[in-house]
């Protein structure tokens, strides 16, 4: 698995733990943004390697 979607991942996840006075006021619409975006790179990501893992057994 490539490495940037794991460093992307969590620098979205980062980005959408800090506090609220360091980021502007679409703080809550843009962390939700990130943090679905951030889950939905880790279900991509989960899906390709079971996908590969499933077409490698036969």
């Amino acid at each position: 698995m490539p490495a940037w979607i794991f460093s992307c991942e969590f620098s979205l996840l980062g980005w959408a733990a800090r506090r609220p006075d360091e980021v502007s006021r679409f703080a809550p619409t843009l962390r939700i943004l990130a943090l679905a975006f951030a889950v939905f790179l880790s279900l991509a990501a989960w899906a390709l390697i079971i996908a590969v893992i499933v077409w490698l057994i036969p």
